[in-house]
């Protein structure tokens, strides 16, 4: 009877593929703390919890960066809204949320922080990822900031935060809406040049760092942009209707 139950119960878990489609939102997009995505493929649904301070849309700060913020015991969950699983989420944490910065607990699967880096314009960023295997994941922000550079031993009762300017979100499916090739759009580096499938000549491309900076814009011609002057980073593309995260090596 055990091992009958041990079965059943293994095969109810999530059974994520192999293929991977990935998705990246720029909170400048929204205006509240629980949205859906534009493209109508993710909820971001928050809650009080059993905090202090309501999750709330930063204000644009003194950067000109914009942040949701969820605050200690504050609750987010994201859920696909399409029939594949979610394996990884990536949170690019903002500017401001770099004072304190926590470790929230999840409902499953397991969070790491990334260590920071320095970006193009000087800057230092973080990112802080999920990864697991889950159609919807429940996130509970840590009551004391553990990461933040504000979390020493003299702040260390300080309430946690998680402040993000970006996230990518990363599921099993090739894609969660069928492409034509009328529709089908992918973009690469390669030789200096930033090469975009599926988007018309002279559109403009927007270039930011993963703390949301502006870094550049052209329009696309040829179906290329010319990015050899861009530094080794991860960097975020905005064009047409089209976000994506780019990383250069």
């Amino acid at each position: 009877m055990t091992t009958k139950r041990l079965l059943l119960w293994i095969m109810l878990l999530p059974v994520c593929a192999l293929s991977a489609a990935e998705y990246t939102y720029v909170m400048t997009d929204y205006t509240a703390p629980s949205f859906t995505t534009t493209d109508n493929r993710f909820e971001l649904k928050c809650a009080k919890g059993s905090g202090i301070s309501a999750p709330q849309a930063g204000a644009t700060d003194k950067f000109g960066d914009k942040d949701m913020r969820y605050y200690a015991g504050n609750t987010l969950t994201i859920t696909s809204l399409g029939e594949g699983n979610i394996t990884r989420i990536t949170f690019a944490i903002s500017r401001n949320g770099h004072a304190s910065l926590t470790q929230p607990t999840v409902s499953t699967g397991a969070m790491e922080a990334t260590p920071d880096y320095i970006t193009q314009d000087g800057h230092r960023a973080w990112e802080y990822s999920w990864n697991g295997c889950a159609h919807s994941i429940t996130f509970t922000i840590g009551e004391l900031c553990t990461y933040g550079y504000e979390c020493t031993e003299n702040n260390k009762y300080d309430a946690g935060t998680l402040f993000f300017k970006a996230i990518t979100i990363t599921t099993d499916e090739t894609s969660a809406v069928e492409q034509t090739p009328a529709t089908r759009f992918e973009m690469f580096a390669a030789d200096g040049h930033l090469n975009i499938i599926g988007v018309a000549d002279g559109t403009m491309v927007h270039i930011y760092d993963i703390t949301g900076a502006y870094v550049l814009s052209a329009p696309l011609v040829n179906g290329r942009v010319p990015i050899a002057t861009l530094h080794r980073g991860i960097y975020l593309v905005r064009t047409d209707n089209h976000t994506r995260k780019l990383m250069i090596k």
